[in-house]
């Protein structure tokens, strides 16, 4: 009953499941590190994979991907380190975001 209702009500009063919103708060943080708009400490854990080493000439440097560490433990993919720069990965491939972003950063 609680689960009908409750999905009822998130569609009807706009609110993000707590999964979504977490994602959601996690790359408004990349985006405002991206832009500029970031404190330092977070601006150095988001860099564009453009701008790292020998990968500006993949595809993914292209489309405005940020790069992601990798971690040998599982919880390790939940710090933010990690999480922020997949989240936002994911989000690219998911809306295309790449292309407005891109444009907008350019100019």
């Amino acid at each position: 009953m609680f689960n009908v209702l409750g999905s009822c009500l998130l569609t009807v009063i706009h609110w993000l499941c707590v999964r979504e919103r977490i994602l959601f708060k996690l790359c408004l943080l990349v985006y405002k590190a991206l832009s500029g708009f970031a404190p330092s400490y977070i601006t150095e854990l988001c860099v564009p994979v453009a701008s790292v080493g020998s990968r500006p000439s993949l595809r993914s440097a292209a489309h405005g991907a940020v790069f992601v560490p990798r971690t040998r433990l599982e919880l390790g993919k939940h710090a933010f380190v990690v999480a922020a720069p997949a989240a936002w990965n994911i989000s690219l491939t998911m809306f295309g975001a790449h292309q407005h972003w891109m444009s907008s950063n350019s100019a």
